[in-house]
């Protein structure tokens, strides 16, 4: 076999594989949408939803109407596993697929907390637009650890930990009531194996959120 035909067949090959690897990757994705998707309208059962997907198969933004929030909006974000070559450097800048869920609240919220996840990868981790304003503390939970950011409301503090408590320390990343915004947001890992375990954690999270904010009452 002659140098050139060595490397025509190693580059009929190399497509092969990039193709192969993008069906697989692009059905693979499509799948984990329609079970996200799936199992957060069962969850968290909106009155009405709406869908954008992101870049074909990268994820998809919802927005759900469900009271007693004036609306919940979703973002999950895939690793793009339709492409071998961007896989690398997406796992590098984000370590796993995510889900975020920001509940807008009815109600006034009345100070700021947050509990992050601690990465050995800096860049892995939240930022917070004010830290130095808020006290920080440390918590182990399920040998994972948390940054705690908070202006001192211990009741806030205690909701946000039994949310981590429910929705599982391995799976969360960040966690926080923000005042401006009157949101409470949640990111967590999407680990495909676990999607069914993610629905009742969600289910359980939602009845916490409804009764620690007394949201059913306004």
């Amino acid at each position: 076999m002659t140098e050139n035909s060595i490397w025509f067949f190693l580059l009929l090959l190399g497509s092969v594989v990039m193709v192969v690897s993008y069906q697989w990757g692009s059905r693979r994705n499509i799948r984990l949408m329609r079970e996200v998707s799936r199992l957060l309208e069962h969850a968290l059962r909106p009155s009405d939803k709406e869908y954008t997907l992101l870049g074909g198969v990268a994820g998809f933004r919802a927005e759900y109407r469900r009271r007693p929030f004036t609306k919940i909006i979703l973002l999950l974000s895939l690793l793009p596993r339709q492409s071998l070559l961007y896989m690398p450097v997406a796992w590098l800048r984000r370590g796993s697929d995510t889900l975020e869920m920001l509940f807008y609240l009815e109600g006034g919220v009345p100070a700021e907390a947050h509990i992050i996840r601690r990465f050995a990868l800096k860049h892995w981790m939240p930022e917070i637009k004010n830290p130095s304003e808020l006290q920080t503390r440390q918590l182990k939970r399920e040998g994972m650890e948390f940054n705690i950011l908070s202006s001192g409301n211990r009741k806030l503090e205690g909701l946000l930990m039994r949310l981590l408590s429910l929705l599982g320390p391995e799976n969360t990343i960040h966690i926080s009531l923000t005042p401006e915004n009157n949101v409470l947001y949640v990111k967590l890992r999407m680990v495909p194996s676990r999607t069914g375990s993610l629905e009742r954690a969600i289910k359980k999270a939602l009845r916490r959120i409804e009764r620690g904010l007394n949201l059913n009452g306004r």
